[in-house]
């Protein structure tokens, strides 16, 4: 049966229905969610990562004196205290990521800022980022999805939670001041990864030596961990011309941003960002046709993205190939919550619970842990998929087989389960195929519900269907 606008729109482009919600009556509607949700983005975390850099400082200031001092008691402490700081830090305000994916409205833009947080990746997987990794999709991603790429790409590639990840930090021209009273030399960390990650793609027309060359004209970024920012260290920097792509650069941050721009101009990067949008948000295995079609929107519009979503959302294909697309553990968990959460009670219900003990200074200190988050967070860890967590640098993989594993499908219908025990208990099947898919519902799902021995065995069905893992 031929699906409808109405009915695919929200499966394939937002996260799903929500009772009590409007739908996208068509494309304009869902281009015009980008711009509210750029604009949201002050509230999406409470942090930001220039205290967070400079707490986390204060705390391995405090743990070096005491080591120096030979406390035992004392560095025991710290790093009891630094260790909590962190779980906390990261469990509050991924649990928060979750309720305000499930919360908002604007559900193309919240899987644009899904896509673009996981290219430009910063893991919690590093345990010095867990404080960072909310700011940093909050500061270096969300406010600039609505604008142009080589915008998004200056403020992710050089912001200071970026520069940690990736060791930029411990880069040092090999000539430069700095060098000749340190042991450190350069890392080519961050260069590679812009270029083979971020921009040109790992098939892309670069050598190793245009990885190195980036990596010496990288040198003067660093991060100022006493002030909590990015800044540019030219006592750092190697004091040499570079020549990256055939193109020749000086010193300085001006000559950064300039090869930045180049790379975000580069023809490559226009396919390689197509690819992976159309592989995100259609397929697998998408058609060759979206794919050019997107790279030719993004080289012809100066990397400007409202363009290539306006090009992802208006082509036929993207309308035809809905159900190729597995959705990822957050997708499918926020897709079942909106469902199963009544406006504006999200937080009611899904309350965690919080472990305390007493800091050196006697203060109580929160610990949460993933396990104490039943509906958001514990969930997403049995399923593989914490948020901000991606193994590496590449961010999460996109093929259905890294997430429909045995395992993988338990855990995803443990949850359906839990949800039709718990927060739907008292909605009936049909009004649960009417909230979860509209009027017009799969007809097999409706016959396994309605060939369910009671009402709970239906709602889970409905809501373990592959017709709500895919999209």
């Amino acid at each position: 049966m031929e699906r409808s606008f109405e009915e695919i729109s929200p499966q394939r482009f937002g996260y799903g229905r929500r009772l009590g919600e409007a739908m996208p009556g068509d494309q304009q509607t869902l281009l015009d969610q980008v711009q509210p949700g750029a604009a949201k983005t002050s509230g999406f975390v409470r942090s930001n990562a220039k205290s967070r850099i400079r707490d986390l400082r204060q705390l391995t200031l405090r743990q070096r004196r005491a080591r120096k001092a030979k406390q035992p008691e004392e560095i025991k402490a710290v790093k009891r205290e630094r260790a909590t700081w962190l779980r906390t830090a990261y469990a509050t305000e991924a649990h928060e990521r979750v309720l305000w994916s499930v919360s908002q409205p604007d559900g193309f833009y919240e899987r644009l800022a899904f896509f673009w947080a996981d290219h430009f990746t910063v893991s919690m997987a590093k345990t010095s980022l867990r404080g960072l990794v909310g700011s940093f999709e909050a500061e270096a991603v969300r406010p600039f999805i609505a604008g142009d790429f080589r915008t998004l790409l200056r403020n992710a590639a050089l912001h200071p939670a970026m520069q940690l990840y990736l060791d930029q930090n411990r880069s040092i021209g090999p000539a430069s001041r700095v060098a000749r009273r340190s042991k450190r030399g350069l890392n080519e960390n961050l260069a590679r990864e812009i270029i083979e990650l971020h921009t040109l793609g790992v098939d892309g027309p670069y050598s190793q030596q245009d990885v190195r060359q980036f990596a010496t004209l990288l040198t003067g970024m660093t991060v100022d961990e006493t002030a909590g920012v990015a800044v540019y260290d030219p006592d750092r920097s190697e004091p040499a011309e570079t020549r990256i792509l055939g193109r020749r650069y000086g010193e300085g941050q001006d000559a950064v941003l300039q090869a930045l721009d180049d790379l975000a101009l580069h023809p490559a990067t226009g396919r390689h960002l197509a690819r992976k949008l159309a592989i995100h948000f259609l397929s697998d295995t998408p058609p060759e046709a979206v794919v050019q079609h997107l790279e030719t929107t993004y080289v012809d519009n100066d990397t400007q993205l409202m363009p290539l979503y306006r090009a992802l959302l208006e082509h036929p294909a993207s309308w035809e190939t809905f159900g190729q697309k597995v959705r990822q553990p957050f997708d499918y968990l926020v897709a079942l919550l909106r469902i199963a959460l009544p406006l504006g009670r999200e937080a009611e219900i899904t309350k965690p619970k919080f472990r305390s003990f007493a800091a050196q200074d006697g203060t109580m200190i929160s610990d949460p842990r993933p396990s104490n988050f039943p509906l958001t967070l514990a969930p997403l860890g049995a399923m593989g998929q914490l948020p901000w967590s991606a193994p590496g640098p590449d961010g999460w993989p996109e093929a259905a087989a890294a997430w429909i594993s045995p395992q993988g499908l338990t855990e995803r219908i443990g949850f359906a389960t839990r949800l039709s025990r718990g927060p739907l208990k008292s909605t009936n099947p049909q009004q649960l195929l009417s909230i979860a898919f509209g009027e017009n519902g799969p007809d097999r799902v409706a016959l396994l519900a309605k060939a369910a021995g009671g009402d709970f065995e239906a709602r889970s069905l409905i809501l373990a269907s592959p017709e709500l893992q895919r999209r």
